[in-house]
């Protein structure tokens, strides 16, 4: 992370916030983010070189600006660091999260943050894997393997879903207020950090989930395909918290619907994706939950 022939790291480490400010021309893009973190949030210039030394692959802030993550090493040893700038500090190895059978394999891959709850009490990451792979025109994506809570005062870490030996692994999403959380296990498993309640929602094919702005609201989108891996049809539901029951508000023939965004708690922006060869065609709708009907239809090609 940083130009050798033009600073030193062991230099860094002992240089006060002007002398730091000086040399931030000499650093790449991510060195100067660390040396302007370390004058915006006062942290020590010898952190900021150890962390140039760790192979930092990226970082970013906490959104209360108080703990840095920094994500370090290669796919085979890749590490995060999450620190504060009372100089607490706590490491977690990639390795340590996987599956027995897959450390022994030597899987590549990464860990990655996922959410941090509004106290600043708690830090939920997961783990990624690095593989190549695919599918019919069914087949959900990329997803994560588990779900753990690091609790930043003690270090401690805990697993709240156990990671897959399967491939892509599952889609975990929080709602935007972070008291619930979904993941598509055995359909729409939805869990509740302040109650401790779980709900399952009997559902096969999931696709996406997107939750309302203001967590009350989860939508979520399934398909279905034939043996040659066609798109027979896609649907598209909405989860109320407050009722606690699940709608049907849409279902199309022949592609796939994505929930892709929320213009407001209770307008949904749905994605539609139609294969034609090697080329998508895309529209794009608004739903009403109150009005029950689309306020909107447009085409969107390319992707929007």
């Amino acid at each position: 992370a940083l130009d050798r022939q033009q600073a030193d790291v062991g230099e860094l480490g002992e240089l006060g916030p002007l002398e730091l400010r000086g040399r931030q021309e000499h650093l790449d893009g991510e060195g100067r983010a660390l040396a302007e973190l370390a004058l915006d949030r006062d942290l020590r210039a010898h952190d900021v070189a150890e962390l140039l030394e760790a192979e930092v692959v990226a970082l970013h802030l906490s959104p209360d600006g108080e703990w840095v993550v920094t994500s370090c090493g290669g796919r085979y040893n890749h590490y995060l660091i999450i620190r504060n700038m009372m100089g607490i500090k706590w490491d977690l190895e990639f390795n340590d999260f996987l599956p027995i059978s897959w450390r022994e394999e030597g899987m590549p891959g990464g860990l990655s943050t996922v959410f941090w709850d509004s106290e600043g009490d708690y830090l939920y990451f997961t783990t990624h894997i690095g593989w190549s792979g695919g599918g019919d025109e069914c087949f959900p994506g990329f997803g994560t393997n588990g779900l753990f809570r690091l609790d930043l005062k003690t270090g401690y870490w805990v697993t709240l879903i156990n990671p897959p030996t399967y491939f892509p692994g599952d889609e975990i999403k929080f709602a935007p207020t972070g008291r619930r959380y979904a993941v598509d296990k055995n359909g729409v498993m939805i869990s509740d950090l302040k109650t401790g309640e779980v709900i399952q929602i009997n559902a096969t094919g999931v696709m996406d989930l997107s939750w309302s702005p203001d967590g009350t609201k989860l939508a979520f989108s399934t398909a279905d395909c034939n043996e040659e891996g066609k798109v027979i049809y896609s649907s598209v539901f909405v989860w109320d918290t407050l009722a606690n029951r699940e709608q049907e508000i849409l279902t199309i023939t022949g592609v796939l619907l994505h929930p892709e965004s929320w213009h407001s708690n209770n307008l949904l922006r749905i994605k539609e994706e139609k294969f034609d060869g090697l080329n998508n065609l895309y529209s794009v709708y608004t739903y009403d939950l109150p009005q029950r009907n689309l306020v909107f239809v447009g085409t969107a090609t390319p992707y929007p």
